[in-house]
């Protein structure tokens, strides 16, 4: 599974890990209600994350969109706000997945991971 993380939000370690968390957990919901069997491979076989920073809001919905066309599940998770973002709502992360490396067209390749 891959999770694109806004960079423009600067959002510090903790508050990264927490909207990547999210994003993970909704895309896995996601693809355990459409796709069992892969979900089920996914936690037999690897059960890898990778965190990956996007430069703003505009990269991370052309990923899912391109995502998308290719059938891969993704995700968007959208922070409430609180106290984060004083009040408003925010699509911080991109879950994807899960998904081999091999589907992603390279699309992901140009982001840097999250250190």
């Amino acid at each position: 599974m891959y999770c694109l993380v806004r960079d423009d939000l600067n959002l510090d370690k903790g508050q990264t890990a927490v909207q990547c968390s999210h994003a993970f957990m909704k895309a896995g919901l996601l693809t355990l209600n459409e796709d069992a069997t892969r979900w089920a491979e996914y936690l037999q076989e690897s059960f890898i994350k990778v965190c990956l920073r996007v430069p703003n809001l505009a990269t991370m919905l052309e990923c899912q969109q391109f995502l998308a066309k290719l059938g891969i599940v993704t995700a968007i998770f959208e922070d409430t706000g609180y106290p984060q973002f004083l009040g408003r709502s925010e699509q911080t992360t991109l879950g994807i997945g899960p998904c081999r490396k091999s589907e992603l067209a390279n699309i992901l390749r140009r982001f840097k991971t999250i250190n």
